[in-house]
């Protein structure tokens, strides 16, 4: 008998396979492919299937762990969020739940089209992930028991409501609201309540005292220390809200263990491959946002322990900027206020008055995001420019190369490839950014740079941008 010609002329060895024997083959290997997808993605899969009704599920928003939770002042608006399918965050990492959605005029369940109403696009955020959240639980849950208001073992796996009557009767107990927190989801890493002086206790607890009555309830306590606990970012977005200027997203409240807050755009690396001139005004709406951040008119000063692109939001507006710089990962801050430093651990006055001078870029040469810092120093109100200093190194320019002791070139960051007239002077500045060699001090090197950018903008036909006068 014949042997069938393969497409290369061979002759084949192979027994021929009848047509329906191969058919029913690939349908059985198809089912197998499909059986193992649904099993490595099914929660992808089911968070879609959920979006038909645009709901956010009870264990997503924990709401009957409050009081030990994020708070309750968006509980009645959860109907109207509806979430937006994103494969891609679930696929590559979700960072601590994050779910993108919008606040709709009609419930969820009364919506024929998840995509009818976008008005305002913002964002569900959980803030930790589930071990971190047991975690916190199980702190709760032995602080108490170290209290004597609880007397029964401590388990992982308590339901919320008991974890909610624990966190009330602890902050029943306690008086001092900002003492002894650290933050579990940034695993020890210093935050908000680290420098808790007279200012800012103030300011966190007018931000909690939801009836306005000068005073925190037991329940309202509860809730900050959740928050002070868990994750300070949104004890910041309430006390420093985006509507009197704050380079924070706005906040539209919480519900349980998820907070709600406007969607700030894209992230600033996405700037980075557009052409020069047109990363300008995006750079200058960053240094805008770190000089507010950094020296205000209110004297409060957020050291940012984390900056990195993936931090700040970027998005067009119609204001005369152009663009609003949002810091969308307040996690990693370190909050003082000018009047009331507070000094511990023998730092001396001529430590704290001294600038930042760590030349940290022949420590950190093998990342473009370290940040080195001393938390006394920075709590009693020293390093006052280190905001400046990182914000040259691993923002505006990165891998920076030098020649003979000075900066000669840079590689990556938001002014990366200048044009050629103005390469000169920014590398001056950028160089005195970096090691602050001069009197004039980095604040004032990075107001400089900030203006020189302006006048650059200008030339090129821009001039909606605004000096900062100096």
């Amino acid at each position: 008998m014949l042997m069938p010609e393969s497409k290369t002329g061979l002759t084949s060895c192979l027994p021929r396979v009848p047509r329906r024997r191969r058919r029913v083959t690939w349908m059985c290997a198809g089912l197998a492919v499909l059986c193992v997808l649904i099993l490595l993605f099914e929660e992808p899969i089911r968070s879609i299937v959920s979006l038909h009704d645009g709901l956010l599920l009870d264990s997503d928003i924990n709401r009957q762990s409050c009081p030990a939770c994020f708070g309750l002042d968006f509980c009645n608006r959860v109907k109207y969020f509806h979430r937006v399918p994103e494969v891609g965050h679930w696929l590559f990492g979700n960072s601590k739940g994050v779910r993108v959605g919008w606040l709709s005029s009609k419930s969820a369940s009364e919506t024929q089209s998840p995509y009818a109403v976008s008005v305002p696009v913002m964002v569900a955020k959980s803030l930790a992930f589930d071990a971190e959240l047991r975690r916190v639980d199980g702190d709760i849950c032995e602080e108490a028991r170290a209290m004597g208001v609880y007397h029964e073992p401590c388990s992982p796996a308590m339901p919320p409501a008991q974890v909610g009557k624990i966190a009330e009767a602890v902050a029943a107990r306690i008086g001092n609201i900002l003492g002894g927190f650290y933050n579990v989801s940034n695993h020890g890493t210093p935050s908000v309540a680290e420098c808790a002086g007279p200012m800012v206790h103030k300011r966190l607890v007018k931000a909690y005292d939801s009836d306005k009555d000068g005073q925190l309830s037991t329940s309202e306590a509860a809730i900050l220390r959740t928050v002070l606990t868990i994750n300070t970012e949104p004890a910041l977005y309430k006390a420093f809200p985006a509507e009197e200027g704050w380079p924070f997203p706005q906040y539209f409240g919480a519900c349980g263990r998820m907070i709600f807050v406007e969607h700030g755009g894209g992230e600033l690396s996405d700037f980075l491959d557009m052409a020069w001139t047109e990363r300008l005004p995006v750079a200058i709406a960053w240094m805008d946002a770190i000089l507010k951040l950094t020296d205000n008119e209110e004297n409060w000063r957020f050291h940012l322990l984390d900056m990195s692109f993936s931090n700040f939001a970027v998005r067009r507006t119609k204001s005369p900027a152009g663009f609003k710089v949002t810091l969308i990962d307040a996690e990693h801050v370190i909050l003082v206020h000018k009047s009331d430093p507070k000094y511990r651990d023998g730092v001396s006055p001529k430590d704290v008055e001294a600038t930042f001078n760590s030349l940290a870029l022949a420590d950190c040469a093998d990342s473009s995001e370290c940040i080195q810092f001393y938390v006394p120093q920075l709590c009693a109100g020293g390093h006052p420019d280190m905001n400046y200093f990182y914000a040259c190194r691993n923002i505006l320019m990165q891998r920076p190369q030098f020649l003979e002791g000075l900066l000669d070139t840079w590689q990556g960051g938001l002014l990366n490839k200048p044009p050629l007239p103005y390469q000169e002077v920014l590398r001056d500045l950028l160089h005195e950014c970096l090691y602050n060699q001069k009197s004039t001090g980095r604040a004032e090197v990075f107001r400089r740079l900030r203006d020189q950018l302006y006048r650059v903008h200008q030339l090129y036909g821009d001039s909606t941008v605004q000096a900062t006068g100096t």
